[in-house]
């Protein structure tokens, strides 16, 4: 019997103009998933992250659903391997469609709209609206800082210490694809 495919859904960067362990690293994770009967929804972009993991579940033969604001698909394009293209009208409504669809999220290193991705499924999830694994790939180290401004949170009392159960942190894909897999067994 062939397992049901999942579909992961990957915030990560745009941008073209990164280092190169952050594009090794967004491949590395792509095939690896793919490899474990994932299929991928993501931003829909070409470029940068975005477009390396795209090509490395490509590679893998998983399918690709690129969720995109029409404003950003008649500027930038898609990935032109994409299985299936929503095209949305607004951010929201792109965020909601990948939300919705996903198994579950990871978080790759990214910019402002990455962040933004990141925070509202850690929020839903802390609220009750979803329950679905998180993970943060924390690639040569980039979001430490970010971890840390966590911690402060935590300190302060502006979030309970329980809140850390929302979100895993790895700096390994491995132990990312081992924990979205056992998820569901440690929650239910």
């Amino acid at each position: 019997i062939m397992e049901e495919r999942k579909t992961i859904c990957i915030f990560c960067s745009s941008s073209d103009y990164l280092p190169k362990i952050y594009f090794d690293s967004a491949e590395e994770i792509g095939r690896l998933f793919a490899k474990e009967n994932f299929d991928l929804i993501y931003g829909g972009g070409n470029l940068g992250l975005m477009g390396m993991v795209a090509r490395s579940f490509k590679d893998e033969k998983a399918k690709i659903t690129g969720v995109i604001p029409r404003k950003l698909h008649l500027k930038v394009g898609s990935f032109d391997k994409t299985d299936e293209i929503i095209v949305t009208e607004s951010m929201s409504q792109r965020k909601m469609e990948m939300f919705t669809k996903a198994y579950g999220f990871i978080v790759l290193p990214g910019g402002f709209g990455t962040l933004d991705e990141a925070m509202e499924v850690i929020t839903l999830k802390q609220l009750g609206y979803l329950n679905k694994p998180i993970a943060f790939l924390n690639v040569n180290k980039f979001y430490d800082n970010l971890f840390k401004q966590f911690e402060v949170i935590y300190q302060e009392k502006f979030a309970y210490e329980s809140n850390r159960n929302l979100y895993f942190i790895s700096e390994t894909s491995e132990k990312i694809v081992t924990y979205m897999r056992n998820y569901y067994n440690q929650t239910n």
